[in-house]
């Protein structure tokens, strides 16, 4: 198998992945979300974009963990895999060679501004989450606020008697999504 990266598999979004739990899978296989993140580095490095995997992974590790909490489809490693994926199968369909030194249409600093704006359109970014007492979002809730804060670190800022509310927002992103674009840009 050597270096090539793996073809991207195509899955319909309308029908839930269900891993074979029999010998020899044991329930994993490259759909799965434990196999994602690895996926989103093979797909990095086929579209010649290998140095910016570590500030990916630093970008989705603020969100680790979420995926139970969010609406089916808006797990943000399988969203991220299956934005790169889409980038790949374009890159192929235009049957450009197979590896990852070829030139695209656009230089890296492009795609990598297209596929920015592309992961800043994700509903996952719009998630929004607080503890709380009251159920509302008042003065003594904690609030979560993604890249100042991991989920998994969050999660454990529980008082006793505080719930967790978890919803999904159209407006008051936070933090902005030029945040994002920023932190998403740095080296």
């Amino acid at each position: 198998m050597g270096d090539e990266p793996e073809t991207p598999k195509a899955h319909s979004q309308h029908e839930p992945h269900k891993c074979n739990p029999e010998f020899p899978h044991w329930g994993r296989d490259e759909l799965d979300h434990s196999h994602a993140i690895f996926a989103i580095a093979a797909h990095l490095r086929t579209l010649a974009l290998e140095r910016w995997t570590p500030r990916i992974v630093r970008w989705l590790s603020f969100y680790d963990g979420m995926e139970r909490w969010v609406d089916p489809g808006q797990e943000p490693c399988l969203c991220v895999r299956d934005l790169l994926a889409s980038y790949v199968l374009c890159l192929r369909s235009a049957d450009r060679p197979h590896n990852a030194d070829t030139a695209t249409s656009m230089d890296a600093s492009q795609l990598k501004q297209r596929i920015i704006d592309d992961l800043l359109c994700l509903d996952f970014l719009r998630y929004r989450a607080y503890w709380s007492r009251r159920m509302a979002q008042d003065g003594n809730a904690l609030v979560w606020v993604p890249l100042q804060q991991s989920w998994l670190s969050f999660v454990e800022l529980a008082r006793p008697g505080d719930e967790l509310m978890v919803y999904l927002t159209a407006c008051r992103i936070t933090p902005p999504l030029e945040t994002h674009r920023v932190f998403l840009n740095q080296e």
